[in-house]
């Protein structure tokens, strides 16, 4: 057992009478190291679980890739919370389940912004970028705002289509947003242009970010695919932006 979690267990049994959040905290801890079966172990032993409890646990499972556990343990819950039905359905996707993902999406009661992403980042990674797209197009229309996680996976997915039109249109929808100065969008548009081959466009955004991380340069340079030609004309920029004195 890692020190830190030794030295957390060693807290939780001091306390006289844990209640669940302290149950849950301790078993957060235990999946956080990677320890699924001390967690599986914990789990067992607390008393009076939540949601929060079945949640994490279930996530736990997702994560460390025991997809029949967690499927076991999201049916035999109590309460089935968003949050654990998002887990699930990011576990389908992420072993190509996509059909079972998508039956889970579709007898979801209530969804969040998180479930829309799952969903078309799942699309996006399992080869489908146009249901991808789609569900993008539905969940705009429905009055439900994208955040810079939906926007990276479904501009992923225009790259994958060569959908230069459609990654455009997402542009204009950026720009009258919030996120139009977010740089992981602005990058993710930059990525977009250059691999559907319009390097002017990926250009000119490339200029107009006031804010450029290290991942917004790779972009701009791995889509140029000179890179010669960027490190003569930038290089003075690229180490006063990045490693200012």
């Amino acid at each position: 057992m890692p020190g830190k979690v030794r030295e957390t267990r060693q807290l939780f049994d001091r306390i006289p009478k844990p209640d669940t959040v302290s149950f849950n905290i301790m078993l957060a801890s235990y999946l956080h190291n990677s320890d699924i079966e001390s967690a599986r172990i914990f789990f067992g032993q607390i008393p009076n679980k939540d949601p929060a409890s079945w949640n994490t646990m279930i996530s736990g499972y997702v994560e460390s890739g025991d997809l029949d556990s967690a499927e076991e343990l999201f049916w035999a819950a109590p309460v089935k919370s968003v949050i654990s039905w998002t887990a699930m359905i990011t576990g389908h996707m992420k072993f190509g389940r996509v059909e079972l993902a998508e039956k889970m999406f579709e007898e979801m009661h209530v969804k969040n912004l998180v479930t829309w992403n799952a969903m078309i980042a799942g699309y996006v990674e399992n080869c489908r970028a146009e249901d991808a797209l789609k569900l993008f197009r539905t969940m705009v229309e429905l009055g439900i705002s994208p955040n810079p996680s939906s926007l990276s996976s479904v501009l992923l997915g225009c790259s994958n289509l060569s959908a230069l039109k459609l990654g455009k249109q997402i542009h204009q929808l950026t720009c009258k947003s919030v996120l139009c100065s977010h740089t992981t969008v602005a990058t993710s548009l930059i990525s977009m242009y250059c691999k559907c081959g319009d390097l002017k466009d990926a250009w000119k955004l490339f200029l107009e970010i006031p804010r450029k991380d290290i991942v917004t340069w790779n972009a701009m340079i791995s889509g140029i695919g000179i890179a010669h030609h960027v490190i003569k004309n930038c290089s003075g920029g690229l180490i006063d932006r990045i490693y200012p004195v």
